[in-house]
């Protein structure tokens, strides 16, 4: 097979090892790189570093895109705005807030999906510009910044309606 990253020791088990260790345990690639050097690989945290962003652009963009574009011809489609801090962000301050978007398929569809998108400000133009051809009904929070997003048919959720009522 050829190589997941041209004249690279990089396999595709190698990189996904990399990648669940630090995505999915949490394991940052400093301690990684001794994890490797204990077991007779000598494997420098910045080329994990590399192989990770590399992987990330070349292999799993096109399924992240793919995500996005499948979720627009759904007919239901669930969508919420998250606060996140992002303490190295260029131009922001450690304190300051970004947001993590996230759209979801109802469980009607049959495709169930989600798709995630950060985004260092919660204007009303990151949902209209996410949603850019959907036509569907779409529930939301009360939030104002949906009403940016033209053609749909926008339902509240019920858990955001109970909290005025409770």
């Amino acid at each position: 097979p050829s190589p997941v990253l041209p004249h690279s020791i990089a396999t595709p088990s190698l990189v996904a090892q990399v990648m669940y260790q630090k995505f999915a345990q949490g394991l940052p690639f400093a301690r990684q790189e001794k994890d490797w050097y204990r077991m007779g690989l000598v494997l420098p945290r910045g080329n994990m570093a590399n192989w990770t962003i590399r992987c990330s652009e070349e292999w799993l963009t096109p399924i992240y895109n793919r995500i996005h574009e499948v979720l627009l011809n759904c007919q239901i489609l669930h969508m919420d705005e998250t606060r996140i801090q992002c303490n190295k962000e260029m131009g922001k301050k450690a304190s300051s807030e970004s947001y993590m978007w996230v759209i979801r398929s109802g469980a009607c569809e049959d495709i169930q999906a989600a798709f995630f998108h950060y985004s260092r400000t919660r204007s009303g133009d990151v949902a209209k510009d996410l949603l850019w051809g959907f036509h569907g009904y779409l529930t939301t929070d009360a939030y104002i910044g949906y009403e940016k997003v033209e053609d749909i048919k926008r339902n509240l959720c019920w858990s955001h309606c109970r909290r005025y009522y409770i």
